[in-house]
């Protein structure tokens, strides 16, 4: 009897083994999914290494210096651009393959993969697999990002720009997410673009460098294989398709040893602990067989439980003997693969997996109480990554987390979301209560931090939803995450509450952002001018040039509406050159028959602090060949004062490139005298609303004239917006404002329309 005991001990017990080594086999292939995501990321950041510079040639094929297929001028324009450049080279050729080369070679480029691509086939833009090229002049491999030339939408060339294998390398060098991984990169043939061993080169193909059983083992878009290395090391790779090239692969390989080494832990673990109580049962069973069958059962049924996947079962640790030890440790062991599972390894709190899990839980035992969905998201987290590395972005994230949780009360709990969001789940009955919470919470989130000696504040965005019981809890985030993004776009630093309305304005967003996407290729934007009126000469001195869209649908929405969101869709660099275009057109045509009127144009902040936005004055300038001193920028007040040492040197190239400055709407920022008197700018322009309030209250009046006095004390030209009865104007011209620009002068109007007086 004893005997047979023991061995159906051994059988269970070696079946509860096999099982749970089972279940930790599918958390190495969950391991293998993560490392394929990251491996996929990685790809991506390597193809916006190559799609910068596609974007790059393709911004300089369609300069206006190459597409006047001038090569005299195109030479000294293209070497200039190479110069401090990962581009190590580039190419210019005509339709027939005739080209020119930065190290001042003459070729032919006919027989050449790229032309038969672009100038043949009429491809757009193309890179090349990497080769040896006759005509470079280091014998290194090279890789060519080629891009047609159109003009008037007929191919007449394409430009080349090259890089070197060793590019590449400098690339995969960077990625790695294990000790002793590394990254390599095979082309669409199979052959080598990248590997840290310099010794492999593109002649050879990646069956010489790793021994692999089976055919090619790169067949999809990506994947995970085993091979050896030529060390014979075993060796697990990782792969995944580069976007936007011919099918290039990236390849992160690692050691197995370093792949699993947490979850190897764990199996061993398991072993022992099961080992260890195998042979404490056995032993037992052999003394005391009849009085540890109801215990041992008791256990089997946790094993059981545990194999079906569920986590929250606990073994009885109050057994005293040997069976009431291996629940201690298989207790120990199931809470290992349940901070696995469940634990976000950064802030120790719950992730989102154990989110899921435990509000379903609290609010189907709590089924009469509100619970609402809060997401938390800390404004421009890059800023504090950037600050002081990824470590302190951790420690921040994981004192953000220890504050929200003093917050909290019972039957409430908050996880890690993604990046640098948090999720909670509130109770409240009452919904002043809880607004009044969430006000305490940003406020006590906006408190000073002190994470590495570096003190920091933060501003925080929250969404909050209503969870209805007849939703799933994953809708309620759903709509407490749009809460959020809506919280983003006011600017941050506020809570948002979930809406049909919030639907409603997103997709409205949505749909405008897509129409305007296409508003300059449709012709449909264009420029109205309000003048600008010399009270001295009384005679209109000037324009303001002002964005309008004629769309069937939009048009109505006011333009500073339809302005935030191309701000925000990233669209404003695009439009904000189209209409600096126009306006210089225009004011070319006007300064012929008025050579003294000037035309201002307002520049955004999105706009003014796009890195290629001096360049592109500078080319429009150059291309226009307008009087450079009858145009004059317009700067918010605010925009001005954001970043006010870089803003600073940026005015002043602007300035030495002849153009006047102004700063709009004075008066609603938060101008330093200091920094204002630095700024090389010309005129102020008083804002609207209290011009408007000067003639009804006298500290208003006294206001203005206070920002006259000023504006004059620094040598500055004073113009006053928003001016609409003959009493405001007269008002001004008695405390010496210069200019004067609103409705009792005219509405903003096409050129056409004007009516203008030398």
């Amino acid at each position: 009897m004893i005997s047979l005991i023991v061995v159906v001990c051994v059988i269970v017990f070696f079946g509860l083994n096999y099982s749970i080594e089972q279940k930790l086999n599918e958390l190495k292939n969950h391991t293998i999914t993560q490392y394929l995501d990251i491996t996929d990321s990685r790809a991506n950041e390597v193809s916006k290494e190559l799609v910068g510079i596609i974007n790059q040639v393709r911004m300089i094929s369609k300069s206006t210096i190459i597409q006047s297929m001038d090569l005299n001028i195109i030479k000294d324009y293209l070497k200039s651009l190479i110069e401090d450049s990962n581009i190590r080279s580039m190419t210019f050729s005509d339709i027939n393959g005739k080209a020119w080369t930065t190290y001042d070679s003459d070729i032919d480029i006919s027989n050449q993969e790229q032309y038969k691509s672009i100038i043949i086939d009429q491809k757009e833009w193309i890179i090349s697999n990497p080769f040896h090229s006759p005509y470079f002049f280091e014998d290194i491999p090279i890789i060519t990002i080629s891009h047609q030339i159109k003009v008037n939408d007929e191919i007449v060339g394409l430009l080349n720009a090259v890089v070197t294998t060793e590019f590449m390398n400098k690339i995969t060098e960077s990625i790695q997410f294990k000790n002793l991984s590394f990254a390599w990169i095979i082309d669409s043939n199979g052959k080598i673009v990248s590997h840290p061993n310099k010794s492999i080169s593109i002649d050879q193909s990646y069956n010489n460098i790793l021994q692999y059983e089976g055919s090619n083992p790169f067949t999809y878009n990506s994947g995970s294989f085993n091979y050896l290395d030529e060390n014979n090391r075993s060796m697990l790779a990782v792969y995944s398709t580069i976007p936007n090239t011919s099918g290039w692969k990236l390849i992160i390989s690692i050691e197995n040893r370093n792949a699993f080494t947490e979850l190897t832990s764990v199996m061993n673990y398991v072993d022992y602990a099961l080992l260890i109580s195998l042979v404490i049962l056995i032993l037992f069973a052999l003394v005391y067989a009849n009085s540890i069958s109801e215990p041992i059962l008791r256990l089997r049924h946790v094993f059981e439980r545990a194999e079906k996947g569920d986590l929250n079962v606990k073994a009885d640790e109050s057994v005293k003997n040997e069976i009431g030890l291996a629940g201690v440790s298989f207790n120990h062991m199931l809470q290992e693969i349940k901070n696995l599972t469940y634990i976000d390894p950064v802030t120790q709190i719950g992730n989102y997996r154990s989110y899921l899990s435990e509000s379903n839980f609290i609010i189907q035992s709590n089924k009469n109480d509100t619970y609402y969905v809060v997401v938390i998201s800390i404004d421009d987290f890059k800023k504090i990554n950037s600050l002081g590395g990824y470590g302190f972005g951790n420690e921040t994230l994981k004192k953000f987390a220890e504050l929200i949780q003093t917050q909290l009360h019972e039957d409430e709990i908050v996880a890690r979301y993604f990046g640098d969001e948090m999720i909670l789940l509130l109770k409240e009955n009452d919904l002043e209560v809880l607004r009044e919470r969430i006000s305490v919470l940003l406020k006590e989130c906006q408190r000073p931090f002190i994470i590495m000696d570096i003190d920091i504040h933060l501003s925080i965005s929250c969404g909050i939803a209503k969870h209805i019981s007849t939703d799933t809890i994953e809708m309620s985030i759903h709509n407490s995450t749009i809460a959020k993004l809506k919280a983003k776009k006011m600017g941050g630093n506020v809570a948002i509450f979930y809406g049909d309305g919030i639907n409603q304005e997103i997709k409205l967003e949505q749909d405008i952002e897509k129409e305007l996407y296409h508003a300059i290729d449709r012709n449909e934007l264009y420029l109205v001018y309000q003048p600008i009126f010399d009270l001295k000469s009384m005679k209109i001195s000037g324009f303001e040039a002002l964005l309008r869209w004629n769309h069937p649908i939009y048009n109505s929405h006011r333009i500073d509406s339809i302005i935030k969101i191309a701000e925000n869709s990233g669209q404003m660099p695009k439009i904000g050159r189209w209409v600096m275009k126009e306006a210089c057109y225009q004011l070319k045509a006007l300064n012929e028959t008025f050579p003294d009127l000037s035309i201002a144009l307002n520049v955004s902040m999105v706009q003014f602090n796009d890195s290629y936005f001096i360049k592109n004055v500078e080319e429009i300038l150059k291309y226009t060949k307008i009087n450079r001193n009858n145009l004059i920028f317009e700067i918010t007040e605010s925009s001005a004062m954001n970043n006010v040492d870089e803003n600073l040197n940026d005015l002043r190239r602007l300035k030495d490139l002849g153009i006047g400055l102004s700063i709009d709407d004075f008066g609603t920022g938060y101008s330093s005298l200091a920094y204002l008197s630095q700024f090389p700018i010309d005129h102020i322009k008083i804002d609207r609303n209290f011009i408007r309030k000067m003639t009804e209250e006298s500290s208003d009046l006294m206001l203005v004239k206070t920002m006259i006095t000023l504006a004059k004390s620094l040598h500055l030209e004073v113009i006053a917006e928003g001016v609409e009865s003959l009493e405001e104007m007269n008002i001004l011209k008695s405390l010496e404002c210069d200019k004067i620009q609103g409705y009792l002068i005219s509405k903003p109007k096409r050129m056409k329309d004007l009516e203008i007086v030398s």
